[in-house]
């Protein structure tokens, strides 16, 4: 975890991204999270403070009370506590066409990457 913490504390952005199940994120995704608890907020705030986030979730049904909207929610909260900001939200939904064959979602990632490319 050594490794990932350096890589974190020297990132500027990070894309957090998991396919959603049960109306969560992914064990993975959430043990990366748990992890970086040990970074203690509390003593160093510098390691979060400023740094922004993107979500990228793949799900199984568009609904208010949906497993990604409350995983957002879920990251909101972190960011919130953190000082860190949700800059970027791509989530697609299994229920839909393959994302190859949706040009609405593929636009709205290249937005996306074309925003934070810029710097924005």
């Amino acid at each position: 975890m050594s490794g990932l913490y350096r890589r974190f504390i020297e990132a500027d952005l990070v894309v957090l991204a998991s396919p959603v199940y049960w109306w969560s994120i992914s064990a993975q995704l959430k043990l990366f999270i748990d992890r970086l608890y040990g970074l203690n907020f509390e003593e160093h705030p510098e390691y979060y403070q400023g740094k922004k986030l993107v979500l990228v979730f793949t799900h199984q049904e568009e609904h208010p009370c949906s497993g990604a909207e409350l995983s957002r929610q879920m990251f909101e909260q972190i960011a919130d506590y953190t000082e860190m900001s949700i800059v970027g939200d791509l989530r697609y939904s299994s229920d839909q066409k393959h994302v190859r064959e949706s040009p609405e979602k593929l636009a709205q990632a290249r937005k996306l990457g074309e925003k934070l490319a810029s710097g924005e």
